[in-house]
């Protein structure tokens, strides 16, 4: 009996150290580091690879790299040329103070401003919500000036971003590192881009 006892007292402290091997806590000082490492990487970077967008009668696959650095973010969409050469893009966004959108079926370009897209201006200065660090690592989300509604894992990455106003998300998938950018509107995909690499540097 003495012996089953034992036994069962070593088999309970066994599985509960284990259950902390495998699943860690992690501390509110190492959330506040993950969190800025992860606000960091947007700050500077580069995307190469593919989207695919099907919305009414607008659908391709086309390859797409993204640049940013911290005074622009540059979205360049276009086919892959004869022996690898890249032509000009047949799309071209260029984010700053305004959204500029250049496309080879329009001779004039699109000009918006960014308030009107408050979730390319949070990319463009994602260092803004450090300042709402500790309501991040408390609820693993945020809802950021009434506008936007930001979910984080817990590993403090951002994976997904939410209209308040209007039935469109954004969704990120991460692997390590991020693989995929997926675009909702009214809970349908109507587009994604898969990561071929991603880097971090200036444009």
């Amino acid at each position: 009996m003495k012996f089953k006892k034992a036994n069962l007292v070593f088999s309970i402290v066994f599985i509960f150290m284990a259950g902390c091997a495998t699943f860690p806590k992690v501390g509110k000082q190492e959330k506040e580091k993950l969190l800025l490492e992860h606000l960091q990487n947007w700050e500077t970077l580069r995307i190469d690879g593919i989207i695919e967008a099907n919305y009414k009668s607008f659908a391709f696959r086309k390859n797409i790299t993204i640049r940013k650095n911290k005074e622009i973010l540059k979205i360049d969409i276009y086919d892959t040329g004869l022996f690898g050469m890249k032509p000009e893009p047949f799309l071209s966004v260029n984010i700053d103070s305004l959204i500029l959108i250049k496309s080879q079926t329009e001779t004039e370009p699109t000009i918006s401003k960014i308030e009107q897209f408050p979730e390319f201006k949070l990319l463009l200065n994602p260092l803004k919500l450090v300042k709402y660090t500790n309501e991040i690592i408390s609820n693993n989300e945020l809802l950021l000036s009434n506008a936007l509604y930001i979910k984080f894992s817990n590993k403090m990455q951002i994976i997904q971003i939410d209209h308040v106003a209007y039935p469109q998300s954004i969704k990120f998938e991460y692997q390590n590192k991020l693989v995929e950018i997926i675009f909702y509107k009214e809970d349908k995909e109507i587009a994604n881009i898969q990561i071929d690499k991603i880097t971090y540097k200036n444009l």
